[in-house]
């Protein structure tokens, strides 16, 4: 697979994609990442940023999974969580972490990908008050 097949597969997956140096603390987000988040293209972005758009709510539950991918960095780990965008608008998204290091504990990367499921967790909502309705019948 070339490149421009590689970035037109990620486009129609509508996932977007970013990494962290763990030396330089470098962030570095697709357009479609940023997209997701509501950021324009040419925006920049940290990953202070990027923890800061996570609904307060859902912080720990990223910590966790942030925590448990740096320590096993042989696994992928995938966590749900919103995120409130520049406008207020909030929005969910699923995210997968891995952490790619030479040796534990030096420098590496920690890359991620990002994927709006809103629409998902909308239906998921719709079903439950559907199912919940009929059990008070």
């Amino acid at each position: 697979m070339n490149e421009s097949q590689i970035q037109l597969a990620l486009e129609a997956s509508n996932v977007g994609l970013w990494q962290l140096d763990l030396g330089t603390q470098q962030f570095l987000a697709t357009e479609h990442w940023k997209q997701v988040y509501g950021l324009s293209p040419d925006a920049p972005v940290t990953f202070e940023r990027f923890l800061s758009m996570i609904h307060p709510d859902d912080r720990e539950r990223f910590e966790a999974v942030n925590t448990r991918a740096h320590a096993d960095p042989t696994i992928s780990y995938d966590v749900q969580f919103r995120i409130i965008q520049p406008d207020g608008s909030v929005r969910w998204v699923i995210s997968r972490l891995q952490y790619l290091v030479d040796v534990p504990n030096q420098s590496g990367l920690m890359i991620g990908s990002a994927l709006d499921i809103t629409e998902v967790k909308k239906a998921q909502e719709q079903v439950v008050e559907i199912l919940e309705g009929r059990n008070h019948c």
